[in-house]
């Protein structure tokens, strides 16, 4: 993966079809992205339950996203101020 301040590359391997591929995303439309399988995974929850399979699935494409962010948007060392 390689980024700079505000856009970073990600590759990855589509499984299903095991071809390797990669896409290019900006910081805000990460960010939309993730906001938009929030509220997918909210409906999720409320039609099959906690703990359905769908439900468990969509949490962890979340939990990818959201570590996705995590990497290449926020700094390593934060400060905290107080």
């Amino acid at each position: 993966m390689t980024n700079t301040a505000n856009t970073i590359t990600i590759f990855y391997l589509n499984k299903q079809q095991r071809k390797k591929g990669y896409r290019i995303v900006t910081k805000k439309n990460l960010l939309k992205e993730i906001e938009h399988k929030r509220e997918e995974l909210n409906q999720i929850v409320h039609k099959n339950g906690m703990s359905s399979p769908i439900t468990i699935q969509y949490s962890q494409e979340l939990d990818k996203m959201l570590y996705e962010y995590q990497q290449h948007f926020l700094p390593a060392n934060p400060v905290c101020y107080q």
